[in-house]
């Protein structure tokens, strides 16, 4: 081992001796002297000696130069020196350098990934991040885009509106799905309804240099607006436009259609839980898609849950017999649910309806557009007032307490109105709020289309 070449800067005698025994070496440039016995000798901890030494003493190696500073190494301390002293024997000798110059390389590392990083930074924001919303008018985009806008704040927005977490890291769902899911955050992502936020993790990018050429939508922060009180004031004008007493026209025209989709995505949803389950291995396509909305034309989606759980038993229940693959199983459900509906239209089979699976999650667009099965009756004066429509191209707007109980009945309403009724113009054939009797054909689908 190398010698050591101490000065002590202290002024005390008792203490400058302490400092030389502490330094000491012998001929083979061992420590005689324990420094656990010095301590107890002079009345001090080891910590208290520790700090002695590094407060009170300058030890340089000569032996040990610097190739990038020409100066000796410094050690602050026996276990230091013992520590360096591998380093400088085993190590090669281009990377023989000293701690400072070490230090030093590394600082300027930190500060070339820490100027890298902001430049990564500054183009997220040039061709992803905020967008204004303070002259746009929540009731100007469609009412899914609200309704998904509200729904994502409410799921992963922080306690500040600041921004909204990634999807893949906060529990629930948006959707039903996450194929929906992912398709409700494009929309609201080429709406310019929300940005991604500069602060997301660089793994969630494919990069190109420093330029992202693209994201991973359930992996990145978002933001709405411009900065958070922007975002803020537009998140509360959404939240106010879906809550007030009367509603634009267009977005009646689209609620039906959004209840038809999420309809979908729920019984999609049903049945991805329950054939796996039984580990039955099934991606739902066009065709899984068809036969569902073909059987919501006639039936509730409670009853075409059942009809889900039922060919999801059988399926399994044929696998288990032997003599088919697991896949063909699995593929046998959608025509086993689509005979199965016909075969009950034909026969007149009454079917019971199925409530929410409570471990199946329920999504925040399901929870917002009132679309959750129920098997309470649907309020009268709903029914009433779908009636009061006068046609598309009125200038008025339909009320709508859509944060009332009975809510979820005027989507169901109008979806059966629509189908029943509605042609180029939607027109009032039932008496007004105050008569005596609804139009039978709109009572009876309000009555008894979401049995579920």
């Amino acid at each position: 081992m190398s010698r050591i070449e101490v000065s002590v800067t202290a002024q005390d005698p008792a203490l400058i001796r302490l400092l030389e025994q502490y330094w000491l070496q012998d001929d083979a440039s061992k420590f005689p002297l324990r420094a656990a016995d010095l301590a107890a000798e002079f009345g001090v901890s080891s910590y208290e000696l520790t700090r002695l030494v590094r407060e009170h003493t300058h030890a340089i190696v000569p032996d040990w130069l610097c190739p990038n500073c020409g100066e000796a190494a410094c050690v602050q301390s026996r276990a230091d020196y013992q520590q360096q002293s591998s380093f400088w024997k085993f190590s090669s000798a281009g990377s023989q350098i000293c701690e400072n110059c070490r230090r030093r390389a590394r600082d300027e590392q930190q500060a070339r990934l820490a100027k890298a990083e902001s430049t990564k930074r500054d183009n997220i924001c040039a061709r992803y991040g905020r967008k204004s919303l303070l002259w746009i008018d929540p009731t100007d985009h469609t009412l899914r885009d609200i309704v998904s806008l509200v729904a994502l704040v409410r799921l992963a927005g922080n306690e500040t509106l600041e921004w909204i977490s990634p999807l893949e890291t906060v529990p629930g769902l948006l959707a039903p799905t996450e194929d929906y899911s992912n398709e409700a955050l494009k929309r609201l992502f080429h709406e310019l309804l929300i940005g991604v936020h500069a602060g997301s993790n660089s793994s969630a990018f494919v990069w190109n240099g420093d330029e992202p050429e693209r994201f991973y939508l359930r992996k990145v922060f978002w933001t709405v607006g411009e900065d958070t009180e922007e975002g803020k004031d537009f998140i509360h004008r959404a939240e106010s436009a879906l809550t007030a007493i009367e509603w634009p026209i267009h977005w009646l025209r689209e609620l039906p259609a959004l209840v038809d989709e999420l309809m979908l995505q729920e019984c999609l949803q049903f049945l991805e839980h329950n054939l796996s389950e039984y580990r039955l291995p099934f991606t739902p396509g066009d065709k899984t898609r068809a036969v569902f909305a073909s059987i919501l034309q006639e039936y509730s989606l409670g009853q075409l849950l059942s009809m889900i759980w039922r060919q999801a038993k059988d399926a399994a229940a044929y696998y288990q017999r032997g003599g088919v693959s697991i896949q063909q199983a699995a593929n046998s459900v959608p025509g086993g649910i689509q005979r199965f509906a016909d075969r009950a239209r034909a026969d007149g089979w009454t079917i019971k309806s199925f409530t929410r699976n409570s471990r199946l999650p329920k999504s925040w667009l399901t929870h917002l557009t009132k679309f959750v099965p129920t098997d309470s009756p649907m309020n009268r004066a709903i029914s009433l007032s779908i009636c009061r429509f006068i046609d598309r191209d009125s200038a008025r707007t339909f009320p709508f307490p859509y944060h009332s109980s009975s809510a979820e009945g005027l989507g169901l309403a109008l979806r059966a109105r629509s189908r029943a009724a509605m042609s180029a113009t939607w027109v009032a054939t039932a008496p007004s709020v105050s008569g005596e009797t609804d139009s039978e054909a709109t009572r009876t689908a309000c009555s008894t289309w979401y049995q579920s």
